[in-house]
Formats: C-alpha cells, structure tokens, sequence
C-alpha cells in the first residue's frame, strides 16, 4: 500500500504537468491563429488605400467645376484687448510679456500700419503717391487670389517655388503650358502633393485665352476676387501678396518692380530691376480691361496705367524676383533651340554654334549675360536685403545650385 502512493503521486504530479502543456499548447495555437487573421485584415487595408489614392485626382482640368472656399478673416488676426493684430506681422512674443493693457500693435521688422498689416513694399508705395491712400481692413471674409503663370520645363524648379511658397495664401493656382504635357505628367508623379488640390492644369492654351477658358470654371466667382499674373521665370514677394487678402481701397492696377537676377541669385543683371506681372481684381479687369488678361500685364499698358495703380518694389525691397535662365544648361539650350524663343536673342551676334553646353557653362562660371558681353553683377547672400525668396533661403538644401554658383572657382559671391 505504502509502495503505491508515491506511484500515484508521481501519476498525479505527470497528468497535471500533461494538462498544462496541453494548455500551453493549445493557446499558442490559437494566439498564433488569430494573429495570422488580424494580419490578414491589417494587410487588406493598405491595398484598398492604395488602390483609392491611385484612382483619385486632386487636380483641376477643364473638365472640373470649382467652388472658391469662403474663409473668415480672424483666423489670423489676434485680438488684444482693442487692438486687432495681423499674426504674421506682429511682434507676439513682445506683445505677450508686456504687463498691462496692448493699446497698439508691436510690428515686426518690415511691417507697418495700425494693425501690422501693411508689407514694407506697400508702405513705401504709398509713400510715393501724391494723394493719401489709406487700405481699409481687415475685411471679413478673405478676399481669394487667384494666380496664373505659364510653365515651361525650363521653369520647372520656380515653379515649384512659388507653388511650395504660396501653397497657403493662394486660393486657386491656374498654371497652362503650349505644346506640351510636362507639367501634369509632374502633378500625376506626385509633385506639388500637398497643394494639388489648389491647382488647376490647363494644356495647350497661350495668355491670351488663359482667363476666358479658367474663368468659366470658377462657380462663385465675385468681383473683389484678386487675378494675378507672371511669366514663367517671376517669383512675386510673398508680402506683396498677402495684404491683398485682407484690405480694400487699394488703387489698381497692381504692377511688381522685381530683382533680376540670371542663371541664380548669385548674379544680378546690369539693369537690376525689371517692372512685371500684375494684379487687379476681377471687376477691374471686367470693366476696366475688357477681361483681357494680356492687356493687363502688357508693356503698353504697365506704361500707362502704372502711375494710376501701385508699383510694389524698389532698389532697396523688392517686390519679387524675375530669374532669368535659372535652369541648367541642358534646358536653357533646350528653351533657346525652342521657336517660342527664336526673338530672344539676337542670332546673328551669338551664332547657333555657341549655344552648347559649355558656352552656357562659361557664362555661369564668368558672370557674363546671354550675350557674351554684358557683365552680371555678383550677389551676395548673406548681406544683400531681399538676396533671394525666404523659401529658397529657408530650403537652401533643395535650392543650393540657384544659390551657389558652382561653376565658380570664387567664392567671394557668398
């Protein structure tokens, strides 16, 4: 009797450790089963994101109807106490430790008027008109921009600038090319993602008819709507964008006195400024300029109505910037041997011959104009006022080559 009982402990003792491996076992086998469904379903998800994404357009064609969103202007006015303040013009951290009652906006650096509003460009442009001009704002609801320019691949990477750069104070981008697809195929890859669903892609169409085609897109376009237009190769100053948003009783037409540079920002052609681009509402363009989007930014007319309106830009701040040949050699002989560029130059004096790649290297490396002869300025990053956009100079990684000259051997530039 006694021999037995540890037998039958050690039976006991053996069926219990049994049953918890069978315990064990069986919850792996189940652990492990009911991940290998959880991961079925966290695969599945992906690919029906994918698949939507890739079936989804985020970009306008003239197949689209637009609908301008309506936004308020608060948003980016503070109210302290009285005073209502413009956030990107106003000194906040100041405002915020100063103890007592803010009776008045504290400006940043380059920002004027009652409610830090006012860019440096406009407060110097109405410094210069013989009667008093006064803006009134802020208005209520923002007032949309709307900004077309023309692409070519040789203004590919200012395209991106100003796209990247703007991307939050332009409510509808309308960017059309002539001949060519070069930029939807850049928007199909994914390129300007983020405000893709601010641009509106027209192919095959010239300035000319550019406004006619996109206006009858825009659903609930208004009169107080702002049109602005460039080039190919202009970047507007961002501050000489923005107070357009927010005041009325501005004159019109809006003309930009904008820095040129060639090649980069690190030359600056002899004339260093050149007058383009416009602005002007949509009732000013109706009425005023028979809705003829040529006519405004036409040499003739910037001639006559600038005095009337207001230039935005002068030796010292610049309105923005005009980046001739800002592209690599490659696309500059491409954009020279191209028949929209045939009356650029004079032909005759460069001869067909030159214009290879090392020529137009030699002209970046030497500062020389298109010509051979004229002699670029030097710029000089770091204490030149307005030496390039701040987005260029805040992504100097993306941008170092219209930054940098690196065909130069000098660097006595920076």
């Amino acid at each position: 009797m006694f021999t037995q009982r540890p037998f039958r402990n050690r039976l006991v003792l053996l069926s219990l450790i049994l049953v918890q491996l069978c315990l064990i076992t069986s919850y792996f086998l189940f652990y492990k089963s009911e991940s290998r469904k959880k991961l079925n379903k966290i695969a599945f998800l992906p690919k029906v994101y994918a698949s939507d994404k890739t079936n989804q357009k985020t970009y306008y064609t003239l197949k689209d109807i637009i609908d301008l969103k309506k936004i308020c202007s608060k948003k980016v006015f503070l109210d302290f106490n009285t005073s209502m303040c413009f956030t990107e013009g106003t000194d906040i951290k100041a405002m915020s430790v100063i103890k007592g009652i803010n009776w008045k906006c504290n400006c940043l650096p380059g920002w004027h008027g009652p409610d830090c509003g006012f860019p440096e460009v406009l407060f110097r442009a109405l410094l210069t008109k013989k009667q008093p001009v006064k803006p009134k704002g802020p208005v209520p609801f923002e007032r949309r921009l709307i900004y077309l320019f023309k692409y070519d691949k040789s203004s590919e990477n200012l395209a991106d600038i100003r796209i990247m750069a703007f991307g939050d104070i332009i409510d509808l981008f309308i960017v059309y090319e002539n001949g060519n697809n070069h930029f939807e195929t850049l928007i199909k890859n994914s390129m300007f993602k983020e405000w893709q669903h601010k641009i509106l892609y027209i192919a095959n169409c010239t300035e000319k008819n550019i406004w006619k085609l996109a206006e009858s897109q825009i659903s609930n376009l208004i009169g107080d709507d702002y049109v602005i237009s460039s080039p190919s190769n202009e970047i507007p100053n961002r501050s000489s964008l923005i107070f357009m948003k927010f005041y009325e009783n501005i004159l019109e037409p809006i003309y930009f006195r904008l820095k040129w540079s060639v090649f980069g920002f690190f030359w600056i052609h002899p004339k260093k400024t050149v007058i383009s681009g416009g602005a002007c509402t949509v009732s000013y363009l109706r009425n005023e300029l028979n809705n003829d989007l040529n006519t405004l930014t036409s040499s003739k007319t910037i001639a006559t109505f600038a005095s009337k309106g207001i230039l935005l830009g002068d030796l010292n701040h610049t309105g923005g910037w005009f980046c001739e040949y800002c592209a690599s050699p490659q696309d500059i002989i491409e954009f020279f041997t191209s028949n929209s560029s045939k009356q650029l130059i004079n032909w005759n004096q460069i001869g067909t011959d030159k214009i290879t790649h090392k020529f137009i290297e030699n002209l970046i490396e030497l500062g020389l104009y298109i010509d051979g002869k004229s002699e670029l300025g030097r710029g000089h990053r770091y204490s030149d006022i307005d030496f390039a956009p701040p987005y260029v100079i805040n992504n100097d990684f993306k941008y170092d080559f219209l930054l940098i000259n690196f065909y130069s051997q000098n660097d006595d530039y920076i």
